[in-house]
């Protein structure tokens, strides 16, 4: 899978960053660095799909083959803490939804994705009832172990403690290997999970 980005630049009231020219490959990793408000999140956006640049071109291909971007949605997952969850249904109904729609990986079955993601004795809370560090490691697993060539990762450390933060690096590790990982953070521990890191102000 390969993303292309062709003098990409956005404007708010003002510019938030202006020609980006890159190219992400997989199978590689990279970090999205810049301080609070610089606009790593808004490059994820624009990398998924979802935000329009104010200037210039995203382009998806997979096998040389170039993608519209009515076909890349499905070949992505995407994690953030601004991402919400069905709260009225409880973690396994989550699970079962998120599956009728995007398939998980190597056939994993909601009780095995229970157990990947720690997350066995709470199946039956409504996720309403989660604490913030277990709603973001229900997010993020739903997203590690969904079947898809692209991740795309938004501060996922956020509300983690230090023992969810080792399940986090584990289960990164153990599904990055054959994807393209685009990951925004600030925080050092997550940038040395990755092979290339990006400081989004370089485009300021």
């Amino acid at each position: 899978m390969v993303i292309e980005l062709s003098g990409i630049s956005k404007k708010f009231r003002t510019w938030i960053f202006k020609d980006i020219n890159l190219r992400f490959e997989s199978p590689s990793s990279y970090s999205v660095i810049g301080h609070n408000g610089s606009g790593k999140s808004t490059f994820l956006k624009i990398l998924s799909g979802y935000m329009t640049p104010t200037n210039g071109t995203v382009t998806y291909s997979q096998n040389d083959v170039e993608l519209s971007r009515e076909e890349f949605p499905l070949k992505f997952s995407f994690a953030a803490p601004y991402i919400g969850l069905i709260e009225e249904l409880t973690v396994r109904e989550q699970i079962d939804f998120h599956s009728r729609f995007r398939s998980l990986r190597a056939d994993l079955g909601t009780t095995q994705f229970l157990e990947e993601a720690l997350l066995l004795e709470h199946q039956d809370k409504f996720v309403n009832q989660l604490s913030s560090g277990l709603m973001q490691r229900l997010k993020l697993a739903l997203m590690l172990m969904t079947d898809s060539e692209v991740l795309l990762l938004d501060e996922p450390t956020s509300y983690l403690d230090k023992d969810a933060r080792g399940w986090f690096e584990r289960l990164f590790h153990k599904y990055r290997s054959d994807r393209l990982v685009v990951l925004a953070t600030n925080d050092e521990r997550d940038v040395s999970l990755c092979d290339q890191t990006i400081n989004i102000e370089d485009y300021c």
